[in-house]
């Protein structure tokens, strides 16, 4: 409900036995970002001696990183970090239709996430060819280690330290306090750091026409209880009766691992892994890379549970799924059941970063006695057909003229159709309906 002030003002000018009106408490306007600076329409900002080039971002884990961190470099090579820039099809197919209908100067947009090593180097702003080695560095070591300071704004809202990095010599005992010194800033351990460009926001800089929210998966884990807010969502006291504490992205996303083929910075033989599992099982899947696809597949396995709640019949009795007996069904002509999806893992919505790209369904089968398959819905969706039957997480952003823009082109972006994503702790009911189960050889098995 909306409050309304009406100011009346008095023509008369008040006489001095009057008591004076109370001043009037203007509060501040918060000003939506506006891309400024070297980088722009890209929030970094850079500083420094400028030791530290693209091209030295782009090579130095290979050449100076890998001696004494082997198993991290490692780690990360599997990771989508590795895998942000021009080297990504994906990326390419996307970011290249974008320079090309918007501009390579506005590209920086992108870049001060996926392609560092090019904007610092100002090659953003030229064609990229596909044998720079800069274009195929993704996110490097330096690249989050030479974060000093980060802003709220994401789009790449941070400040990169270009001094030179001191390398750790027994000839020189003070070598390795500054190289920690130089590569261990405090946002490393901060959600902040990861949220300067896990949250992104489009404008006129990149094509649209009004300010509207990208991915954002910051806002989400801050109004949650992994954020410690327990404003929007009541959760169980106390938090271990839930399971829900208090994380930041690195204690979720960077678990301690063993460090195979060993690492300096290796406690008790292992290190915080640079994998930086998520949810990108289509990522390692393309690339063949075995080990990476288990580390997604246990992260989302993690974060999402599916159950059958409830039976119910025409009659409008409501049976839950234990109570259900072959007597109760056996004359009904249809009946429904529900299955609740919970978001019960991930401190973000799920499924998180770019929804429109992403895609998570239910499949549902149901099988009678005999193990003859007697109904299916959402099967179609995995084989590319239009399948009304599945049930999709995901979300629909429609261009100019309300159509639904599916090929990852931002610049066409104007409005969100619809989110069905789950936030944190989020729950959806989804109902189906089974017509003459009667005919079927009992007992029925439900998978999902």
């Amino acid at each position: 409900m909306a409050g309304l002030v009406l100011l009346i003002a008095c023509t008369q000018p008040a006489s001095p036995a009057q008591t004076p009106a109370p001043a009037i408490r203007r509060g501040p306007i918060v000003r939506l970002p506006s891309p400024a600076g070297e980088f722009a329409p890209a929030m970094t900002v850079v500083v420094g001696s400028g030791a530290v080039t693209g091209a030295r971002l782009a090579a130095d884990h290979d050449q100076v990183c890998e001696r004494c961190h082997r198993a991290v470099v490692q780690q990360w090579r599997s990771s989508a970090h590795a895998f942000a820039s021009f080297d990504n099809p994906i990326y390419r197919v996307s970011v290249d239709g974008f320079r090309k209908q918007v501009g390579n100067e506005a590209s920086r947009f992108c870049a001060g996430c996926h392609d560092v090593a090019l904007l610092l180097d100002g090659a953003m702003d030229r064609p990229v060819v596909a044998t720079d080695p800069r274009a195929h560095a993704g996110v490097t070591c330096l690249s989050c280690h030479g974060i000093d300071r980060t802003t709220a704004d994401g789009n790449g809202s941070y400040r990169l330290v270009t001094d030179a990095v001191t390398l750790p010599s027994d000839d020189q005992p003070n070598s390795l306090v500054e190289h920690r010194r130089r590569l261990a800033y405090a946002p490393l351990k901060q959600a902040a750091l990861c949220g300067s460009c896990h949250r992104a926001f489009l404008g006129k800089h990149s094509g649209n026409g009004h300010h509207l929210r990208g991915a954002d998966d910051l806002s989400g884990w801050q109004q949650s209880a992994y954020g410690g807010s327990r404003v929007d969502r009541i959760e169980h006291e106390p938090a271990a009766q839930s399971g829900v504490v208090a994380k930041t992205c690195q204690q979720c996303h960077m678990p301690l691992e063993v460090a195979t083929g060993g690492d300096v910075s290796a406690v008790g033989g292992r290190v915080r892994s640079h994998r930086f599992a998520a949810g990108h099982s289509w990522l390692a899947a393309m690339v063949g890379d075995r080990q990476q696809l288990g580390h997604a597949r246990a992260m989302l396995r993690s974060a999402a549970r599916l159950e059958l709640a409830a039976v119910a019949l025409p009659s409008g009795l409501r049976l839950a799924p234990e109570q259900t007996t072959i007597e109760r069904l056996a004359d009904a002509k249809r009946l429904w059941f529900e299955l609740v999806v919970s978001n019960v893992g991930a401190g973000h919505r799920f499924p998180a970063g770019t929804a429109d790209a992403q895609d998570v369904w239910i499949e549902v089968e149901i099988r009678d006695a005999k193990g003859s398959v007697v109904a299916q819905a959402g099967h179609g969706h995995r084989a590319g057909q239009a399948d009304e039957s599945a049930h999709r997480l995901h979300a629909v952003v429609v261009d100019d003229a309300g159509a639904p823009v599916l090929a990852r082109q931002v610049q066409r972006f104007r409005a969100v159709a619809y989110d069905r994503t789950l936030p944190p702790r989020g729950v959806d009911v989804v109902r189906y309906e089974l017509a003459e189960p009667a005919t079927f050889a009992w007992p029925l098995e439900l998978r999902a």
